[in-house]
């Protein structure tokens, strides 16, 4: 089996992001759209765009314009109007960056996408409109967000790790309290922990006045074989706020607030299935397990 997916850093710096222009204020997040909205389509030089916002949003966002009750209600020969007026902010925005504006707007009524997208709000005063980019390229997407500023209040709360055990289903069924399992991955000496180790970006090592600094050269758990279960030896967590994580790069520095837990934490996805305690033999470690919290056995 092959981890297709490490965390994405720089769309983690970039959760609650910020931007300006004029009297708009624009933001950043990820969320999952929900009940009946409008799709915008519009042109950024040479690509296609589509955009959902809810309807009772967008009724109120163009009401400078028009009052309407209904997305419905709009004759098609003022959807481009209401269509470029709802994007006027942001394509303000992308020509201040230097990037190509919006272009060839039209709007029409659409549900919304049963899925995660990347969402820009727009205020201006207290009113506010999130705009989700429903149907734009990975590229552009990364582009844009790297236009905005990363939060200096947003800190991310991530796990610490010191490697992960390794072991068939089958396997794991058999462990019981007292058994010890090797621990791959981990470093030399106890400063050194997996950033997110159920898809880490890399390692980091602790030094000093709560700072930490980027290993080089080194990459978590890629190929595993096929019915392997993974599960991520957590000692901790750290939290680093959005303005360091914008800039994670090999050997680069940052400053974070780095917590113990009580006992080591097996993890695989969202869930704890055991606790441990680190133990050292024929100079390697490996992880007691003192419970199963999958069977609550041991609590």
């Amino acid at each position: 089996m092959r981890v297709e997916r490490v965390l994405d850093i720089f769309e983690l710096s970039r959760i609650g992001a910020t931007a300006e222009i004029g009297e708009y204020r624009l933001n950043c997040r990820v969320g999952h759209p929900s009940g009946d909205g409008v799709r915008i389509s519009c042109r950024c030089g040479e690509e296609s765009l589509t955009f959902w916002v809810p309807e009772l949003a967008w009724c109120a966002w163009v009401s400078p314009q028009i009052s309407i009750r209904s997305a419905k209600d709009v004759e098609d020969e003022l959807r481009p109007l209401l269509a470029s007026w709802t994007i006027a902010p942001l394509h303000e925005f992308l020509e201040t960056q230097d990037s190509p504006g919006l272009s060839a707007a039209n709007a029409e009524t659409a549900p919304a996408p049963n899925s995660d997208h990347w969402r820009i709000t727009l205020q201006i005063g207290n009113q506010f409109l999130p705009l989700y980019l429903t149907g734009v390229s990975a590229h552009w997407c990364r582009s844009v967000l790297s236009m905005f500023l990363p939060n200096s209040g947003t800190v991310h709360q991530l796990e610490l790790g010191l490697g992960w055990c390794l072991l068939t289903e089958e396997a794991w069924a058999r462990v019981t309290i007292g058994d010890a399992l090797p621990i791959h991955g981990k470093a030399v000496g106890l400063d050194r922990f997996w950033l997110h180790p159920a898809a880490s970006p890399g390692r980091i090592q602790l030094i000093e006045g709560g700072r930490a600094v980027v290993e080089e050269g080194v990459s978590g758990i890629v190929d595993m074989p096929q019915g392997t279960l993974c599960m991520a030896v957590e000692v901790g967590r750290a939290g680093i706020g959005a303005e360091a994580l914008a800039r994670w790069d090999a050997g680069s520095h940052m400053t974070l607030q780095a917590t113990a837990f009580a006992m080591l934490r097996l993890t695989a996805g969202n869930r704890t299935l055991a606790l441990g305690r680190l133990i050292y033999f024929d100079d390697s470690c490996a992880v007691q397990i003192c419970a199963r919290l999958d069977r609550k056995e041991g609590i």
